[in-house]
């Protein structure tokens, strides 16, 4: 494992035991290629109803991102890997997260749905 991949294993491991609603909008949010705020405020509404906005915005700019900017932001690969991994087999949670997806970029260039649709499969 690289260094950065264990920091990132550590900094899940205490996420998911200090702050369990903020690990669990991330495990959602890891689907999606770059993620915007409109989607990420509308997981936590709908999927992760006992996160804060507080929550978004550690997760904006914690060390999970790789990339962030006013649009949006994007997970470093060993965060969105380890955290879809942890998705296998939560079906219904996966199409809850694709609805609201779909909903929310429908205009992301081609690459980045591309991106989406292959995480997807």
């Amino acid at each position: 494992m690289t260094h950065r991949a264990d920091r990132v294993q550590r900094h899940l491991q205490e996420l998911r035991t200090s702050h369990p609603a903020r690990y669990q909008l991330a495990r959602y949010i890891s689907l999606a290629a770059r993620v915007d705020q409109p989607f990420l405020r509308k997981v936590r509404l709908q999927l992760v109803r006992q996160a804060r906005a507080q929550d978004e915005t550690e997760l904006w700019f914690g060390p999970l991102v790789e990339t962030f900017n006013a649009q949006g932001f994007v997970l470093l690969p060993e965060a969105a890997s380890r955290l879809r991994d942890t998705l296998r087999g939560e079906t219904e949670a996966i199409n809850a997260v694709y609805r609201i997806l779909n909903k929310c970029h429908p205009h992301l260039a081609p690459e980045f749905q591309l991106d989406e649709q292959l995480i997807a499969e």
